[in-house]
């Protein structure tokens, strides 16, 4: 289970706690959010981590289910088609633990998703990539750093032969990190080589690509001490370089996610921690304009640590940020939105009462026109489910 501490959520691990409360009609009529019915694999624990969706009534969302006595994960995907949410099954690498992470839909029968499995016979996690056509999952051959275990964390395509997909390998020898790139040309996957922060250990948590010439990726570095700063990558043509990102003083600041709606234009989000204080963890939004990254001023909950996992920008001038504000007892769902130039907190959200709510995905068309997904606990079995919430008409 995630606790609120922000040194614990930059674990891999995605568990966690949080509520809140049903929602209303919002002023300018606009369609409220609400939460829509989904689907779950088994008894065990259900986590989405991912959606995109290809029209208000077509999307995919993917993640994984956990067996709650051993461990042992299963790769989750669902598909929204008809107004409802249904179960895909997926195939498995090997015989161990599975996990889908990021998805990127380019059609109707073009999505692929990305994460990474246990590799029992080498003692590795190995990077995993499936594919999608609109019926059925296939799992594609991908290339992996040797000796090390390989991570993905996020994908975006921008047609059916161009993709990218970012994460890290980690050392366990020496207990570091280096980013990691895969790139999709035509139907073969092949390792990118990027630029890495000295000194430290370097992870890459979600890409956005405006074209097939330009992308971001994001996410953070840890130092020796444990001082964890924002990073991020651009690509232009083919070349991969360092970004200066934008950091708060004193603070561990790390990045979750990106959205760029154009090539000189990106969103990337998620949050920074002055200390060892309570209740004090602060969304965090740097936005990318005239070629500088800027933190922009975010709106977050009094009485709550707040933290953006995700991001969706349908043009230059409106975003939607999702995530969650928690406290030692109450969590619920965090929306902020971004219209004439000024990011607001949207409430209410709708949750599901004395539980714990979680956004990890996010997927919108317009600021009124999105699906969010993640999950929540189940405080009577102490079980994690899926969640999807929506302000779809």
């Amino acid at each position: 289970m995630r606790t609120r501490r922000f040194t614990v959520l930059v674990a891999l691990a995605i568990f966690a706690a949080l509520a809140a409360a049903p929602g209303a009609a919002v002023a300018d009529g606009s369609t409220p959010w609400r939460i829509m019915p989904s689907p779950n694999l088994g008894a065990g624990h259900n986590h989405l981590q991912e959606v995109s969706c290809v029209s208000n009534a077509r999307c995919v969302a993917v993640g994984f289910n956990e067996n709650v006595t051993t461990g042992f994960r299963q790769s989750v995907a669902a598909t929204l088609s008809g107004g409802t949410w249904r179960l895909s099954p997926v195939p498995a690498r090997g015989t161990s633990t599975n996990n889908l992470w990021n998805v990127s839909c380019v059609s109707a029968t073009r999505c692929v998703a990305v994460g990474f499995y246990a590799n029992v016979a080498t003692g590795f996690s190995k990077t995993l990539i499936a594919t999608f056509d609109g019926a059925t999952w296939t799992l594609a051959a991908t290339p992996n750093r040797p000796n090390v275990d390989n991570y993905l964390f996020g994908v975006d395509c921008t047609d059916a032969t161009h993709c990218v997909a970012v994460g890290r390998s980690f050392d366990t020898q020496t207990s570091s990190s280096r980013s990691l790139v895969l790139t999709l040309t035509g139907t073969k996957w092949s390792i990118t080589a990027v630029p890495s922060r000295a000194g430290v250990s370097n992870l890459l948590a979600d890409v956005s690509c405006a074209d097939a010439s330009h992308c971001v990726a994001v996410g953070y570095t840890v130092a020796a001490d444990n001082s964890i700063q924002t990073l991020i990558l651009s690509r232009t043509g083919d070349a991969w370089g360092l970004d200066t990102s934008a950091d708060r003083a004193a603070s561990s600041n790390l990045l979750r996610d990106v959205s760029c709606p154009s090539a000189t234009t990106c969103v990337a989000v998620g949050a920074s921690d002055p200390g060892p204080g309570t209740l004090d963890e602060q969304s965090l939004i740097e936005t990318l304009s005239g070629g500088v990254w800027t933190i922009t001023t975010s709106p977050d909950r009094a009485g709550f640590d707040n933290h953006l996992w995700a991001v969706s920008c349908s043009n230059t001038a409106n975003c939607v940020a999702a995530g969650q504000s928690q406290n030692d007892t109450l969590g619920r769902p965090l929306i902020q939105t971004l219209a004439n130039g000024t990011w607001t907190l949207t409430s209410p959200t709708p949750y599901r009462p004395a539980t714990f709510n979680h956004l990890y995905g996010l997927s919108c068309f317009t600021i009124r026109n999105c699906k969010a997904v993640g999950d929540y606990v189940n405080k009577t079995t102490n079980i994690f489910r899926t969640a999807v919430l929506t302000n779809s008409p």
